[in-house]
């Protein structure tokens, strides 16, 4: 995952926080709360099957039925459900270490006659180092929960205390929708892949995988992810995390203060980890208090370097 990073932490700043599925190409829906640990992410279920019960009374929610897993197909979706918009397309187009060069089988000049031309014209792309890469997202659209403000803290009490006893857990609210996907990744230095085509192409590498311009891949060396024209779906999010509250860090703090010497030394070692509460019989959580135990914040970077395996997060 260690060459997945720069991709990763460059979608993060450029879209203002949404992630990739992983292993990517994969759909999610708006509503699925996941676990996300070292090169993992594992979806637990969804708030919006029949079970999870929500009570939901805004104005979007005349038909609970709506709000069941979002449709993929057709690729728009029901508007009338979800916050909708779309981005401008540069803010999913990025490349780092990405070079590209033409070589055409009519365009070398007199003085060069001894050059054979290449049979067809090549487009080369050279990543110039390990974790180097280009991701280009055709017709993105985003959808977003309309309604978490309404309904987090009944969430929260889901999630903690009446169907599941989750301490941290991630929440999606809003999805990216993209038509089409083409990403390569290096794994070495020097990286190559050659586009061979029939015609001309028209602009840079951006351009050549959103036309509808044929072309094959002639040579592709040195990478460790390459997909090109890739099928679509929802296949990047951002999230809400339910962790500790600032009170429950206190309680906890005070708890362990009030311990003897050696359980001390045992607890600093995780001192914030939720997994604690279970060490402390008297701190009672249930569904009247859970609110005050948890809280909601956004998903941040510091998790996605946790995702990619480059240290612990809280």
């Amino acid at each position: 995952m260690k060459n997945l990073e720069p991709l990763y932490k460059t979608l993060f700043h450029n879209t203002n926080g949404f992630v990739l599925n992983w292993p990517i190409g994969k759909n999610v829906r708006i509503g699925d709360f996941f676990s996300m640990s070292d090169k993992r992410i594992n979806v637990v279920g969804n708030i919006y099957d029949s079970y999870f019960q929500l009570d939901i009374k805004d104005k979007f929610a005349s038909d609970i039925q709506s709000f069941a897993a979002p449709v993929l197909e057709p690729f728009i979706e029901s508007v009338g459900v979800w916050e909708s918009f779309v981005p401008l397309p540069h803010i999913w187009q990025l490349e780092m270490g990405c070079d590209s060069n033409y070589l055409s089988k009519k365009m070398l000049t007199p003085h060069k006659k001894k050059v054979n031309p290449p049979e067809v014209n090549q487009y080369i792309t050279t990543l110039s180092e390990p974790g180097s890469f280009f991701l280009v997202c055709k017709d993105v659209q985003y959808l977003r929960m309309p309604h978490f403000k309404a309904i987090r803290h009944e969430v929260i009490r889901r999630l903690t205390t009446e169907f599941f006893n989750f301490n941290k857990i991630f929440l999606i609210t809003e999805i990216a929708l993209i038509r089409e996907l083409s990403y390569g990744v290096s794994k070495t230095d020097n990286a190559e892949v050659i586009f061979s085509l029939d015609t001309y192409p028209n602009g840079d590498l951006t351009d050549l995988l959103i036309s509808e311009q044929p072309f094959d891949v002639e040579r592709a060396v040195g990478l460790e992810h390459l997909k090109l024209r890739a099928k679509g779906g929802a296949l990047a999010f951002k999230a809400k995390k339910m962790q500790l509250s600032l009170k429950a860090r206190d309680i906890l703090i005070r708890e362990i203060a009030q311990s003897s010497e050696a359980q001390i030394q045992k607890y600093a070692v995780n001192l914030m980890d939720s997994e604690l509460f279970h060490l402390f019989p008297k701190i009672e959580i249930n569904p009247a208090n859970a609110n005050e135990f948890f809280e909601w914040t956004e998903l941040s970077l510091e998790d996605v370097e946790h995702f990619l395996g480059m240290g612990p997060t809280d």
